[in-house]
């Protein structure tokens, strides 16, 4: 059976996801968007996405946005996540 996945960050809309979701994939980190968040329109949310990935690469995947330069707006990727503690 498949590993359920947890979630890693809520980007601020779906086009930051992807961008944030290609970056893991290029380190090796396959993730998801939660599809209920991914629902709009024409296509493309405005609305945060929430990105998942397996309980096994949370902490890489972490640290690979905790990498990122700041924001345009000055906020930084996975900034305002609470840490579950586990």
């Amino acid at each position: 059976m498949p590993e359920a996945l947890v979630p890693l960050v809520e980007a601020p809309n779906q086009v930051v996801a992807e961008l944030w979701q290609e970056l893991l994939y290029n380190d090796g980190i396959n993730s998801v968007i939660a599809a209920a968040d991914a629902v709009s329109f024409l296509g493309v949310t405005a609305l945060p996405c929430r990105l998942m990935v397996a309980p096994a690469d949370l902490e890489r995947a972490r640290e690979v946005l905790a990498s990122l330069k700041p924001l345009p707006d000055g906020s930084e990727a996975g900034a305002g996540e609470e840490d579950s503690g586990d």
